[in-house]
């Protein structure tokens, strides 16, 4: 009986295991306790999510910041966000924004002070649209904001973290001033840390089953 549990016990981690590399959620940060390799955070921490399938090449994409609480981006917006792994993307849509899809543009980067260039398909590029010649949406007050994009690469995900670019660009309401540009390759996975800690799991859960085995 002991070895028949011990059996059907390594099949569900397995099948666990296989299911969770078919189905690739990764997470990529930059800000906070991760670091910013350029120093261009401006106080802010900014994450980058990929949910799909690791073997195909469809991806929802997630850009999710949390704006500064003081410093020299603190008050003002965020006016355009950029995102890339390193592969061309086919095609990228934007599926939600704060103040909804319609307020945003979305084509290409690179991201520049005159914000989404255009014509290098391996970075999209969203650009707030002005109300009355204002930025009205995405204030850095500390408050936190995210963009997701339906994108389709012209090959798999790259996993690799240097592959891995944020970009968002922070300016004045009235668009006057040169922008605070945030330009990062992502260091380090942190869905690697989610994956250690479930290994974790598996050997308390062993240790357990171990000692209930030897009273």
């Amino acid at each position: 009986m002991k070895a028949s549990r011990f059996t059907w016990l390594a099949v569900i981690v397995g099948m666990g295991l296989l299911s969770g590399m078919a189905h690739a959620d990764a997470m990529f940060q930059v800000g906070g306790s991760f670091g910013c390799p350029n120093n261009s955070c401006y106080g802010g921490i900014y994450t980058l999510n990929f949910v799909g399938n690791n073997t195909g090449t469809t991806f929802d994409v997630t850009l999710t910041a949390v704006t500064p609480t003081s410093g020299v981006a603190f008050g003002d917006f965020i006016s355009n966000v950029e995102f890339g792994d390193g592969n061309t993307i086919s095609s990228v849509s934007l599926t939600s924004a704060p103040g909804g899809t319609s307020a945003w543009s979305t084509t290409y980067g690179p991201l520049n002070n005159a914000g989404c260039k255009g014509g290098n398909n391996n970075f999209g590029c969203s650009s707030q649209n002005l109300v009355g010649g204002l930025y009205t949406l995405a204030k850095a007050d500390g408050s936190t904001y995210s963009w997701t994009w339906h994108v389709v690469f012209s090959k798999p995900l790259n996993l690799n973290p240097g592959g891995m670019h944020i970009g968002l660009q922070y300016e004045n309401v009235a668009n006057t001033s040169n922008g605070l540009i945030v330009s990062e390759s992502v260091p380090e996975p942190s869905s690697l840390l989610l994956l250690g800690t479930g290994f974790g799991g598996v050997g308390l859960f062993f240790r357990r089953r171990f000692r209930k085995s030897i009273c």
